[in-house]
């Protein structure tokens, strides 16, 4: 019996998205305004997920952005319909409202502004990973409270990051080939975010 190909973190989680998550919304509320993504911690929000991977905390993972209102609701509909496995791997989502779940992982949320505290209590580990990943859908809509948030931090950290990579640190050496390309590529996302917050 021969091993299946692998299938990145990020392509997983947005076909979770597609054929398992986008689904039950269309059934509960269809046409709610949300925004999906695959952010955090994880070694395929940066691309440098293997097949090796797969074997420790890794699988078809998602944030789900809604309005406050929305959230309570689409959480229990979430708990009783989402499938356990997806793709013969076990399923995660976290549903939230964006300024909800930026507080939790960064301790704070460019919404309601941002301090030198916040700042500098706040990794830069942490920043990295709130603004890589994948965005998958955003219908927030310029002017949803659901969107202001996410594209706050992107600007924000974006800039931030770039800055903190600085041509000055130190990086360790990719251990493989693929690794040196993801690291080349996550360089340029950095510089790419901070460009777009012009």
């Amino acid at each position: 019996m021969t091993a299946p190909d692998f299938v990145p973190g990020l392509e997983l989680s947005r076909r979770f998205y597609l054929e398992a998550v986008l689904p039950i919304l269309d059934k509960e509320v269809p046409g709610l305004p949300h925004s999906v993504a695959r952010l955090g911690s994880g070694s395929e929000v940066l691309g440098f997920d293997t097949a090796r991977s797969s074997d420790h905390d890794w699988g078809p993972r998602l944030q789900l952005f809604l309005a406050p209102d929305d959230v309570e609701r689409l959480v229990s509909a979430f708990a009783y319909q989402l499938p356990k496995t997806f793709l013969d791997y076990p399923t995660w989502i976290d549903v939230a409202g964006v300024d909800d779940w930026l507080t939790g992982f960064l301790g704070f949320t460019p919404s309601r502004g941002v301090t030198t505290a916040d700042w500098l209590a706040t990794p830069t580990q942490r920043l990295l990973e709130a603004t890589s990943g994948a965005v998958f859908h955003d219908g927030s809509g310029s002017s949803r409270p659901i969107g202001r948030g996410w594209r706050g931090i992107r600007t924000m950290c974006g800039c931030t990051c770039w800055r903190a990579s600085g041509s000055g640190s130190r990086r360790r050496r990719p251990s493989s080939a693929a690794a040196a390309r993801s690291a080349t590529s996550l360089g340029r996302r950095w510089c790419a975010h901070g460009l777009s917050a012009t």
